[in-house]
């Protein structure tokens, strides 16, 4: 159970950066926002948190998770028609969810009942 709510959690925290960035810098909308949200908090869970983040650590996993973030919302808007998006807004939300994924890594590696197993 403490796995999905740190899912939820991570959602969440991507949710706000893509508001924060995309929809309040390029007028995106909310719904088109949560579907970027959500393909990132799969793609950066999947291979952020569990294969990068226990093999090279927190730093590593952060940044690769900021830009993983930044590169599946600009595909993602790539194949949505007439939806465009800024190189700012690509680059601010790409630090905004390294710097919050920095803070999850540190709640995941201390919390025993949340997957992955870091040790």
């Amino acid at each position: 159970m403490n796995t999905w709510m740190a899912l939820i959690g991570k959602y969440l925290l991507t949710f706000i950066a893509g508001y924060l960035t995309f929809a309040l810098i390029d007028g995106m909308l909310v719904s088109t926002v949560a579907i970027i949200a959500l393909i990132a908090t799969a793609v950066n869970y999947l291979i952020g948190d569990l294969a990068i983040l226990p093999k090279y650590g927190n730093v590593i996993a952060a940044v690769g998770d900021g830009l993983m973030a930044a590169v599946f919302a600009y595909i993602t808007v790539l194949l949505w028609p007439n939806m465009a998006v800024s190189w700012m807004a690509l680059i601010l939300f790409a630090i905004i969810v390294a710097i919050a994924e920095y803070f999850f890594h540190m709640y995941l590696q201390s919390s025993d009942k949340v997957a992955p197993d870091t040790e």
